[in-house]
């Protein structure tokens, strides 16, 4: 017949095995929660990154259509003056006004470029981010479950010798 003590390891090791899965289980949940928050932030910086460029875009078009009302506004008033708008002085004054809005769109592309690759390059260190967590909780499990393989093992070896005598 088995001693007490070895009725009293095999117990403790069903409840430590039963304890260590309900733990897994809930690691489990837990991962697939902060997998889910990774993948919404990703989609949102990546959402972000496109409105970035769909702005810059409405703002290169607000300011083309400014420099077209201006320049148009400025040929009425100089024409109603009666001043010769064909000259050099005026040709040079309207090139001037090409250049300041070719500048314009320049810089505004720019900002809104960078503005959109800070946001997809946090959508690329978010999915960085995920994988490391899933690879990361990949190996707590592996380590769990040879965890618990090793305490089974190690009450087998303890309990081994009563068991095998009871048997006899």
């Amino acid at each position: 017949m088995c001693s007490i003590g070895a009725v009293f390891s095999v117990a403790s090791m069903g409840v430590g095995v039963f304890g260590q899965m309900q733990q897994m289980r809930a690691m489990k949940q837990q991962q697939a929660a902060q997998q889910a928050m990774y993948e919404a932030q990703r989609r949102q910086q990546e959402e972000q990154a496109k409105a970035a460029m769909l702005a810059t875009q409405q703002k290169i078009q607000d300011r083309k259509r400014e420099a077209a009302r201006l320049s148009k506004s400025n040929r009425a008033s100089l024409a109603a003056t009666g001043a010769n708008i064909d000259s050099p002085s005026f040709g040079a004054f309207f090139e001037s006004e090409k250049k300041a809005t070719g500048r314009d769109v320049r810089r505004l592309s720019i900002n809104g470029l960078t503005d959109a690759v800070f946001y997809q390059n946090q959508a690329r260190q978010t999915g960085l981010a995920a994988s490391a967590s899933r690879a990361g909780f990949k190996g707590q499990m592996t380590a769990m479950r040879y965890g618990m393989l090793g305490d089974a093992l190690s009450t087998g070896a303890k309990i081994g010798p009563e068991i095998q005598e009871a048997l006899k």
